[in-house]
């Protein structure tokens, strides 16, 4: 008896232990199905069945007592019955290759938790909940399980094998997905309060647009060709005083649209502080600036906000392209542009640029 524990104590400990290892993979929560990591993470539960197989009490030749058919069920409630069927297929190899009078049992059962896995898969509902399991999906993750063992029947003596064993094998491995699927959601948990705390970190909550970190993180990865533009709201602290700070909010947020609407999928933009905001033109031919620069601007200006009676905002805006300032030195130009612009009466744009006479190309 005490032999049969200890067994039963090394296919828990195994599958506890191979299921932290696996969980290194997890970064990001939803998780992507096709990730290299999530492919890893699948091809080491994938050697789970063999080594519980062996891990577990032998109850004659070929029939263990064990929770091979717990990592292809999980995989299955996870990931879908292909994840299932990659974590099952290298146990009904090794099967095959070394038949015995339980190999048919053995890969009949193990199919046939899969299917029910596959079958009752929405109604457990694990995939889109990263958090603790409920009395609910612990009944029908039972419903599922229980066609685990059923093929013995097919052996001499089967009845009177199933007999003994099918309680205790349903609620061990009952207990087993209890406990790796708490392990696991646990961890989906804290990867998804992770993803989102770093998401908050990377986009400003209001305008959606990106943060100031994420922009001093991207403005060191700019190459010559890239562009720096600041965006300045005009008479801002006017437009707060005169109708409040939700006004106000809904000014920066309509602005911010009028920004994303008007740059490429390849341009970003960034809140930069207040009222200003960071642009970043990606690989621009030259010219490209100042026409986007423009259109920005005359579009802005052409908007009527509800939220300040139907009237409308103007911008003005700095430009600097990266060229052989560096990214450093490209936004202190496009900065200092900003302020020329203020200074020279606002609603304009300033490019660094300069003209055979030397002086700062200006729009208006």
């Amino acid at each position: 008896m005490l032999d049969v524990l200890s067994l039963l104590l090394q296919n828990f400990s195994v599958l506890v232990a191979v299921a932290l290892l696996s969980l290194r993979f997890v970064t990001e929560w939803p998780v992507r199905p096709r990730r290299p990591q999530v492919i890893a993470m699948l091809l080491i539960w994938s050697v789970l069945p063999v080594l519980l197989y062996h891990a577990g009490p032998e109850l004659s030749p070929g029939l263990k007592f064990d929770l091979r058919n717990v990592p292809p069920v999980m995989a299955t409630l996870w990931g879908g019955p292909v994840a299932g069927v990659v974590v099952g297929l290298p146990f009904v190899a090794y099967r095959l290759m070394n038949a015995t009078a339980g190999s048919l049992p053995g890969i009949m059962s193990l199919s046939l938790v899969i299917l029910s896995a596959t079958l009752l898969r929405r109604r457990v509902g694990i995939a889109h909940q990263p958090g603790p399991l409920t009395a609910r999906q612990m009944l029908w993750i039972t419903l599922i399980l229980m066609p685990n063992g059923l093929p013995v029947l097919l052996l001499p003596d089967g009845g009177a094998v199933l007999q003994q064993i099918y309680l205790p094998l349903l609620a061990l491995n009952v207990t087993a997905v209890y406990v790796v699927g708490a392990i696991v959601n646990e961890r989906l948990r804290a990867v998804a309060a992770l993803n989102h705390a770093e998401h908050a970190l990377r986009e400003d909550a209001l305008t959606r647009t990106g943060s100031r970190r994420r922009f001093d993180r991207d403005l060191a990865d700019l190459s010559p060709h890239d562009v720096v533009m600041m965006l300045d709201i005009d008479h801002f602290k006017e437009v707060n005083d005169a109708h409040g700070h939700v006004a106000g909010d809904r000014v920066l947020s309509e602005v911010a649209e009028v920004i994303r609407q008007t740059l490429r999928s390849t341009d970003t933009a960034y809140r930069y502080g207040g009222e200003e905001f960071a642009l970043i033109l990606r690989g621009a031919a030259p010219g490209t600036e100042v026409m986007v620069a423009e259109r920005l601007r005359q579009v802005v200006g052409s908007r009527p906000i509800a939220a300040i009676g139907g009237r409308c905002v103007t911008v003005s805006i700095g430009v600097a392209r990266v060229g052989t300032l560096g990214p450093a030195r490209a936004l202190l130009a496009a900065d200092d542009h900003l302020y020329r612009a203020k200074r020279d009466g606002r609603n304009a744009v300033r490019i660094h640029e300069l003209t055979p006479a030397g002086a700062a190309l200006q729009l208006n």
